[in-house]
Parts: structure tokens; sequence; C-alpha cells
């Protein structure tokens, strides 16, 4: 059996921001942006993007919509360097 794992060990500083944004009584913006450059191969770096929509419909019951990127400026050969990910769902309360 081949051994297939990849390690990758380097330093890397963080920079970044998040943001929680009350629009209304019914709607929150949550958004995270994260920046992370690569401090032991200069040039090299990854970026993760989170954006969140939630719209509450009732007091208990909600919907929410989702936006994920990861990219890394370097990515393991075979591999593609951007992921983006769109989700939506519905979701429970059950605080008073």
């Amino acid at each position: 059996m081949a051994n297939d794992s990849f390690n990758r060990s380097s330093g890397e500083a963080l920079i970044g921001e998040d943001l929680s944004l009350k629009i209304n009584d019914r709607m929150i913006l949550r958004e995270r942006f994260q920046y992370f450059p690569n401090l032991s191969e200069t040039g090299e770096y990854r970026l993760t993007f989170d954006s969140s929509l939630v719209t509450k419909i009732n007091k208990w019951f909600n919907w929410q919509v989702t936006l994920s990127d990861r990219y890394i400026s370097n990515p393991v050969a075979g591999s593609k360097a951007n992921d983006i990910l769109f989700t939506t769902g519905l979701g429970l309360s059950f605080k008073q």
C-alpha cells in the first residue's frame, strides 16, 4: 500500500476582519475575511471568506444563505486552488 500523505509546514501571519450587521429586526449579515501570508515561502498565501445572511421568519424559524470561499496560491499537484461553496437552509431556535 502506497503512502499518499502530504505534509506542509510553514509559518503564517493572520490578517482579517469580522462583521456582524443587523440590517433590520429580521435580518442579520455576518461576514469574515482572513488572509494568511506565508512567512516561510514569500509570495505564497491563503484566503478564506465566509458571508451569511440570516432572515428570521418568525420567533423560532429562520432561513440562512451562506457563501464560502477558500483559496490557496500553491495547491498540491492535481488539486484546485479555489473552493467555493454556496449553501442554504432552514433553522429552528429553542431560545425563549
